[in-house]
C-alpha cells in the first residue's frame, strides 16, 4: 500500500477510534462513580532503506521515516473523587479517598466506585445489576429493619454489626480490565488506607460534559481532515497511473 494512503487511513482509525471513546464518557457523564476514559497515543517509526548503489559495498542506509498514529492504551483518569450528592437512599454509598468497592461477578471478584446499591427481598446488598456486594465474610445479607454503614464501612443491624465492607484500593488502575462501564477486573490489590463510607449519598461521574464535546468535534474535525488527505493522494496515483503512464 502507498505510504500517503496508509498514514492517512491509520489517522482515519485514530481518530475514530478516539470518537468511539469520547461518545462512552458522555454517555455515561450521569453514571455513578463513573471515571472517564482517555486514548493515548504513539507514533510507529518505520525504518526504510536505500538501496546499495553498483559497485559499492552491499549496505542499506536509511533515508526515510514514516511515522503512522497508533492508539496503544485507553486509560481511566486518575481523578477518582467526583462530587458527592446525598440521595437520602440508606442502600446508597459513596466512597471519600482511595479505594472501591468489591461485588461478586461470574469472572470472580470485581471493583467499582458506583455505590446505587439495592436491598434486595432477601436481605442481600447488591448492584444494580444484581451483583453481590461484599464484605470481609462474604456477600453482605441485612435482615433488620434498621440498619446503617458507619464511616469505616461497618454494616450495623439493629445496633449490630454483622460485617464491614470490603474496600480495597486497585495497585496500578492502568493494568486493570475494565468490565463494562463501571467494573474493574484486577489480581493487584492493597487493602484502602483511607477510604470513608458515607450512606445516602452517590459519587458522580468525573466527565465534564463540554470538555467531551470539543473532544468529540476535534476527533471529527481531524479524521475529515485525514479523509481529504486519502482522497488527494488518490487523485494523484490515479492521474500518475492514467495520465503520466501513457507519455
Amino acid at each position: 500500500m502507498h505510504q500517503g494512503l496508509f498514514i492517512a487511513a491509520k489517522g482515519m482509525l485514530a481518530q475514530q477510534r478516539r470518537h468511539d471513546v469520547t461518545a462512552q464518557n458522555l454517555a455515561n457523564v450521569s453514571t455513578a462513580g463513573y471515571q472517564r476514559q482517555a486514548l493515548a497515543f504513539h507514533a510507529d517509526v518505520v525504518e526504510q532503506f536505500q538501496a546499495p548503489a553498483a559497485g559499492l559495498a552491499a549496505k542499506r542506509t536509511p533515508f526515510a521515516h514514516p511515522i503512522y498514529p497508533t492508539d496503544v492504551l485507553v486509560a481511566t483518569d486518575p481523578t477518582l473523587q467526583s462530587d458527592i450528592r446525598e440521595t437520602g437512599n440508606p442502600a446508597h454509598l459513596a466512597l471519600l479517598g482511595e479505594g472501591f468497592f468489591v461485588v461478586e461477578t461470574p469472572q470472580g471478584p470485581a471493583y467499582t466506585r458506583n455505590g446505587a446499591f439495592t436491598l434486595a427481598p432477601d436481605g442481600r446488598l447488591t448492584t444494580g445489576d444484581g451483583l453481590p456486594v461484599l464484605g470481609e465474610n462474604g456477600p453482605i445479607t441485612i435482615n433488620a429493619s434498621k440498619w446503617e454503614v458507619a464511616p469505616d464501612g461497618r454494616v450495623l443491624a439493629d445496633g449490630a454489626v454483622v460485617d464491614r465492607l470490603r474496600i480495597v484500593a486497585i495497585a496500578d488502575l492502568s493494568r486493570a480490565t475494565r468490565l463494562g462501564a463501571n467494573l474493574w477486573l484486577t489480581a493487584e490489590t492493597l487493602p484502602a488506607q483511607r477510604a470513608q463510607v458515607r450512606q445516602g449519598a452517590l459519587e458522580g461521574s468525573n466527565v465534564s460534559a463540554v470538555t467531551e464535546m470539543l473532544a468529540l468535534i476535534q476527533a471529527t474535525r481531524q479524521f475529515e481532515a485525514c479523509q481529504k488527505c486519502l482522497q488527494a493522494v488518490d487523485t494523484v496515483l490515479d492521474r500518475t497511473v492514467n495520465d503520466v503512464g501513457r507519455m
